[in-house]
């Protein structure tokens, strides 16, 4: 049976933090609202624990040792934890239990799957050294990502930071055929010093949508004080359940994941984040 415009497969990434609980939380209600085949991964980097350094006594690579353990275990928990929840729920799931770099265990899962839900905890470095293996991945990824905040709202509306840039017309694709704005209320936010330009963008976006049978609202306004916070705002004011962002702000081409605007936006944003370059 051929499915299309919804997701099939979801990748659920967990890092044994406490950040998982609500990606699985948020993985079942969609694998359910789907009926999607859910897939949790866990991957330890043996090589960041157990290759020596240079002169450092034994104590200290026994300490890492002990932290490597520590991983491994709360990984197991968490794996654990996510087969319940999905079995509950009478979903499809596998779990994985992976070692090696994590940047190339997740990109080789990533072709399997159309979507990955993870907590945010686990990007926070990536959004703090830009030349990070996490910042390339999430600049290189064949597949959206979405980061769950530590607790999901109960709002519906989508809210879409729209500039018409390659990398947001590439989102605002992948977000449509993902299904997730099906039977939601989809708002497209354009911020521009000129709000005619502001429109002009956002009338872009949701002629594609409509193409689509999806109907959509459009916002075009000004920027008023950092653009993260504005957005935050109507995140508020409209009940919102889910913020897509591709690259907004208007500083260089890669500010969706390496600006400070998409940074604050991740780590402060009380509902999830749907990403896509």
């Amino acid at each position: 049976m051929s499915r299309t415009g919804t997701i099939a497969s979801l990748l659920i990434k967990l890092d044994g933090t406490p950040g998982d609980r609500v990606a699985v939380e948020l993985g079942v209600q969609w694998g359910q609202r789907f009926d999607a085949r859910v897939h949790a991964l866990a991957v330890v980097d043996e090589a960041s624990y157990l290759i020596p350094f240079a002169e450092e006594p034994p104590s200290a690579f026994e300490q890492r040792l002990r932290r490597w353990e520590e991983a491994r275990e709360a990984a197991r928990r968490s794996l654990q934890e996510c087969a319940a929840a999905c079995a509950a729920a009478g979903l499809r799931c596998a779990t994985f239990e992976e070692s090696g770099n994590v940047e190339e265990v997740l990109q080789k899962f990533l072709q399997r799957h159309d979507l990955l839900v993870g907590g945010r905890e686990a990007y926070h470095h990536a959004m703090e050294h830009a030349n990070s293996s996490w910042a390339s991945m999430l600049r290189d990824a064949s597949r959206p990502f979405v980061l769950v905040p530590p607790s999901l709202p109960r709002g519906t509306t989508v809210i879409v930071a729209y500039n018409a840039s390659r990398p947001a017309a590439r989102m605002l694709s992948g977000l449509t055929a993902s299904g997730l704005l099906a039977d939601r209320r989809v708002l497209i936010v354009s911020v521009h010093q000129s709000v005619e330009q502001a429109a002009e963008e956002c009338e872009l976006a949701v002629d594609f949508l409509d193409v689509h049978g999806i109907q959509a609202e459009a916002l075009a306004v000004q920027p008023v004080g950092a653009l993260h916070e504005q957005l935050l705002e109507f995140v508020a004011a409209h009940d919102a359940g889910l913020i897509a962002a591709g690259a907004f702000g208007r500083s260089r081409p890669t500010e969706w994941v390496l600006g400070s605007h998409t940074r604050r936006l991740i780590r402060s944003s009380p509902v999830p984040i749907f990403l896509f370059h």
